[in-house]
């Protein structure tokens, strides 16, 4: 993956995979990338950042600058620096940073009687790739989607688990080579969020013959969330042809035959329909019933509208069943 890429991003975008309109007019030219390194997994007051990873663009290049804590008690420098780049920054981009790293990083701002930065609009790219990759990956951590997603595998990495304790044997005894995997493994972490992000938005915005069905259908659910009624169908439709498990190709039917109905195409919102009650689904029920509306409400066709109401009754209360069925034979 050209980390570049991600230099380039439109901001419309980036804005539809955060599902955030607050980011359609940030220049992504100037992100900021931010990561920390941490003595504790959980937070709170009493977990220092020790390792500050950043890393932004200077033309076609991006620049990886580590900001590391020698001791608890000399931090307040290198929050300062970061005062200073996120400043300069347009969108701080991170992983996970909304619940993890940057309330984290807020904390030791007031902890230090220094001015907490506000103001930047925050994409967090850990939201973006559950939305696409969850389905298919399960896992999304940064790791999983490397390997999975952008075709790189790390050797001889540190587990996260392990880094508190290399920074407590360096605060003891100043062994170093551990915290060198330290920094390898946060310099890796930037680079990789640059790369998923790039990843991200040429799917969005230019899908591959080959990308997954299951990635396909995820985005068309990121574009029908942002509006992008269009793109949606697109990305269904390849989700649909592409997939081989029964389940994405009725989730992929399901959701066209949503989108055709929004703009009133009975005729192709019935045939997804008619393909989704095919498939050996356990959720059968719920097209039957959903093709039962169409062909009441769009295609005055109360014979078929009836004939699906009563294979959905699974999907629905006894009593809404029930009047259901008096209604179309009233009808």
């Amino acid at each position: 993956v050209a980390v570049g890429a991600a230099r380039v991003a439109l901001a419309s975008t980036v804005a539809s995979l955060a599902l955030d309109e607050s980011l359609s007019h940030v220049d992504a030219s100037r992100m900021l990338l931010v990561d920390t390194e941490t003595t504790g997994l959980h937070g709170g007051s009493g977990t220092l950042p020790f390792v500050i990873g950043l890393a932004w663009f200077e033309g076609e290049s991006l620049l990886v600058r580590q900001l590391f804590v020698p001791r608890p008690g000399h931090e307040r420098p290198l929050l300062a620096r970061l005062a200073e780049r996120l400043a300069a920054a347009s969108l701080l981009v991170t992983f996970n940073g909304k619940c993890f790293d940057w309330p984290l990083l807020r904390t030791r701002f007031v902890m230090n009687r220094l001015p907490v930065p506000g103001g930047l609009p925050h994409l967090d790219l850990l939201h973006c790739a559950r939305r696409v990759f969850k389905r298919r990956l399960g896992a999304t951590k940064l790791t999983d989607l490397e390997a999975q997603v952008l075709g790189f595998h790390r050797h001889d990495d540190i587990g996260g688990a392990e880094i508190p304790a290399v920074y407590f044997d360096w605060l003891r005894g100043g062994r170093a080579a551990d915290l060198e995997r330290v920094l390898e493994h946060n310099a890796q972490d930037l680079i990789s969020m640059a790369a998923v992000l790039a990843e991200l938005c040429r799917r969005f915005d230019a899908p591959a013959g080959d990308d997954a069905a299951e990635d396909c259908l995820g985005l068309a659910r990121v574009a029908e969330r942002s509006g992008e009624s269009a793109r949606a169908e697109d990305f269904a439709r390849a989700a649909a042809e592409r997939a081989d498990a029964p389940e994405v190709v009725f989730d992929a039917c399901a959701l066209l035959a949503r989108l055709c109905v929004r703009r009133r195409a009975w005729d192709e919102a019935a045939g997804w329909l008619e393909r989704a009650t095919a498939l050996p689904s356990a959720r059968a029920a719920l097209a039957h019933l959903a093709y039962a509306r169409i062909c009441e409400h769009g295609l005055k066709d109360l014979p078929r509208a009836l004939h699906h109401a009563q294979r959905g009754a699974d999907a629905e209360s006894a009593e809404m069943h029930a009047r259901r069925l008096a209604r179309l034979r009233g009808k």
